[in-house]
């Protein structure tokens, strides 16, 4: 009797051990939220090295129409470096098709695959140079980026992204932002 109460209390053990390492999966980056001073940023880089990432970073939302005569919102971050050991830029651009309001707070997940770039395209979009991963420019293969506040000059809120350049490298892109609106 005590073999079988033994046995049903290791299994339970060993089930609910399974179920909690199951559904805590390691997430991309820690959940650990702060806002940098205006107008600058503060990221993470996991590649061949690890590497933060600290620079300014400004904003643009507008309205644009699209040779099919399509309206689009649009919103563009611009992220670039201010370190010499580790120069880098990147950017973001959030598109919506037929929306008449900017772009607001929430979470947008970027898109895999982006058909008509240079025209224009609904989702999300982002790229990064990072020279000390190569001369290979990185592009956005899954993720979020959150807008948590938007105001009239400023925009603030996080991203985790994992990119991938032709090469077949990935990196691993996390962290929080306060952009000013760019001049």
């Amino acid at each position: 009797m005590q073999h079988v109460v033994f046995k049903t209390v290791k299994f339970t053990l060993w089930g609910i051990l399974l179920l909690f390492v199951s559904s805590h999966g390691v997430p991309a980056y820690p959940q650990i939220h702060f806002l940098p001073e205006a107008g600058t940023y503060e990221l993470h880089a996991n590649g061949d090295e690890d590497l933060g990432l600290l620079g300014s970073v400004s904003f643009e939302s507008l309205q644009e129409t699209g040779k099919n005569g399509r309206t689009y919102s649009v919103l563009k971050l611009y992220l670039d470096g201010n370190e010499k050991k580790a120069p880098h830029t990147l950017g973001i651009f959030i598109a919506r098709d037929e929306q008449k309001e900017p772009i607001g707070k929430g979470t947008y997940a970027f898109n895999k695959d982006i058909d008509g770039f240079l025209t224009h395209f609904e989702g999300v979009f982002g790229f990064a140079s990072i020279n000390a991963y190569g001369e290979r420019p990185f592009f956005a293969k899954e993720g979020k980026l959150t807008i948590g506040h938007v105001g009239d000059e400023t925009l603030s809120g996080s991203l985790s992204i994992s990119m991938e350049n032709d090469h077949g490298k990935t990196l691993l892109i996390g962290g929080d932002f306060n952009a000013l609106l760019k001049e």
